[in-house]
C-alpha cells in the first residue's frame, strides 16, 4: 500500500470518528433525543463510506473496520449520549464498522458495495421512523409490517439502480426485508452489508428465472388451495387425516389443521396450475429456463403430472413439522410462545414443502446442482414468506407469518 493510497484511507477513518464526535457535542448542546442521534449518525456514517469508496479501494474498508471496532468499543463503555439506547439495548454502534468490513469483504463490485451501504443508511433508517411514528401490526422483535414494507420499498429502489434486472433487485430486496426483520438489538448493522453482497454473487448466475419457471405452478397451487379453504368447497372432506389418534405423550398425532380436504385440494389444484403453466410454457424463455422440461416434453399431460405431483410433495411433507410442533406443545395454526421454538418453526415453516417440491424436481431432473438446491431453497423460502404476507393482507390468512 503506497502513502497516498494511506491517507486517502486514514482521513476517511478520521472523517468518520470526527462524525462521532460532532454528533456527541451536537446531542448534548441541542438535547436531541437519543434515538434521534443514533439513527443521525448511522445515516451520516453509512453516507460518509459511500462517499470515501468513490475515493479509495473499497477493499479497504475491511482495514477500516478492523481498526473501528476498538474505537466504537471505546466510545461505548465511555456510555456517549448520543450512541447509548439503554431501552433498546442496541449493539449497533459496535456491530456497524463489522457490518461495513464483511460487506467489503462480499461485494464483487464497487457499486454493488456501495449499494449494501446505501441500503444499510437509507432503508434502515425510513424503515426504523415509519415504524415508530405510523401504527400498523407487528410481525416479530416489534417490526411492523409498513415498517418492513418501507424497508423493502427503499431497498428495491436502491439496488434497482445497481442491479442488471428488476428481478434480481427485487429478489435481494426481498432476502435483505427478511433478514433486517429477524435482526434486533443493532444486529442488521452486521447482517444486511454481507447479506446484499453475497446475493449478488450468487443470485447473479441465472437461477432466478430457473426457479420461477420451474416452480410457478406450486405457488400458484398453494394460493388456490388457501383461497378454497375459506369456502365450503369440499367441506365434507374436513376430516382429521391423522383420524385423532394421539401418540404416546397423548397429544395428537398431527393435528386438526391437517385434513383430507387439505390434501385432496393439493391435488386438485396442482393439477390446474401444471395445465395453466403449460400455457405459459409455450413460450419459449420459459420452456427453456423450466427444469422440468430438460429431459422432457413440453406437453400438455406432463405438464399437469408435474403440477400434481408438486401438490402432493407440498401437502405430504408439511406433516412431519405438524408432528413436531404436537411434540412441543404448539396448537394448530398458532405459533409458539418461547423465541427459540418460534424461531426454528418459522423457519421449518418457510422450508418444510420446499423439500418436496426439489425432491419431485431432483426425480425428473437428476442433474440438479447443491448450489441449485441451496439457491431454491432460499427463493422458495422468500416467495413464502412473500405470499404469506399477500394473503394476510387480504385476510385470507389469520397471521402474516
Amino acid at each position: 500500500m503506497d502513502i497516498e493510497v494511506f491517507m486517502k484511507a486514514f482521513a476517511v477513518a478520521i472523517i468518520l470518528v470526527a462524525a462521532v464526535v460532532l454528533n456527541e457535542y451536537l446531542t448534548k448542546i441541542l438535547e436531541i433525543p437519543t434515538f434521534l442521534s443514533r439513527k443521525t449518525i448511522h445515516l451520516l456514517g453509512s453516507i460518509i463510506v459511500c462517499v470515501g469508496a468513490l475515493f479509495i479501494d473499497y477493499k479497504l474498508y475491511i482495514l477500516i473496520a478492523v481498526a473501528f471496532i476498538p474505537i466504537m468499543l471505546m466510545f461505548r463503555s465511555r456510555k456517549l449520549k448520543s450512541l447509548s439506547d439503554r431501552q433498546a439495548k442496541s449493539y449497533g454502534e459496535m456491530l456497524f464498522p463489522a457490518g461495513i468490513g464483511l460487506g467489503a469483504l462480499l461485494a464483487p463490485s464497487q457499486d454493488i458495495f456501495i449499494a449494501a451501504i446505501l441500503v444499510l443508511g437509507i432503508s434502515d433508517t425510513l424503515a426504523f421512523f415509519t415504524g415508530k411514528y405510523i401504527k400498523s401490526p407487528k410481525i416479530i422483535f416489534d417490526k411492523t409490517m409498513l415498517g418492513s414494507f418501507t424497508f423493502f420499498l427503499s431497498t428495491f429502489i436502491i439496488l434497482a439502480l445497481f442491479a442488471p434486472s428488476i428481478w434480481l433487485a427485487i429478489v435481494i430486496a426481498l432476502l435483505a426485508t427478511i433478514v433486517e426483520l429477524f435482526s434486533s438489538r443493532g444486529l442488521d448493522n452486521l447482517t444486511i452489508p454481507p447479506v446484499i453482497s453475497l446475493s449478488f454473487v450468487l443470485l447473479s448466475i441465472g437461477m432466478i428465472s430457473d426457479f420461477f419457471a420451474s416452480f410457478s405452478p406450486v405457488i400458484l397451487t398453494g394460493i388456490l388451495v388457501m383461497a378454497i379453504i375459506k369456502t365450503n368447497i369440499l367441506k365434507a372432506l374436513d376430516k382429521p387425516i391423522d383420524f385423532n389418534v394421539k401418540f404416546f405423550d397423548n397429544k395428537p398425532l398431527l393435528g386438526e389443521s391437517k385434513t383430507w380436504r387439505g390434501l385432496v385440494l393439493y391435488v386438485i389444484c396442482g393439477a390446474l396450475s401444471g395445465m395453466l403453466w403449460f400455457l405459459f410454457s409455450v413460450a419459449e424463455s420459459i420452456a427453456q429456463s423450466n427444469l422440468f422440461l430438460v429431459d422432457h416434453q413440453n406437453t400438455f399431460l406432463f405438464n399437469t403430472l408435474v403440477g400434481t405431483l408438486l401438490g402432493v410433495s407440498y401437502a405430504i411433507f408439511e406433516l412431519p413439522n405438524s408432528f413436531l410442533k404436537r411434540r412441543f406443545g404448539v396448537r394448530p395454526s398458532k405459533s409458539a410462545t418461547q423465541l427459540m421454538p418460534k424461531v426454528l418453526f418459522f423457519l421449518i415453516d418457510q422450508t418444510d414443502s420446499l423439500f418436496g417440491c426439489l425432491l419431485i424436481l431432483w426425480l425428473f431432473y437428476p442433474a440438479l446442482s447443491a448450489p441449485q438446491f441451496f439457491i431454491f431453497l432460499l427463493l422458495g423460502a422468500l416467495v413464502h414468506i412473500v405470499v404469506n404476507l399477500f394473503l394476510f393482507i387480504l385476510k385470507i390468512r389469520k397471521s402474516p407469518v
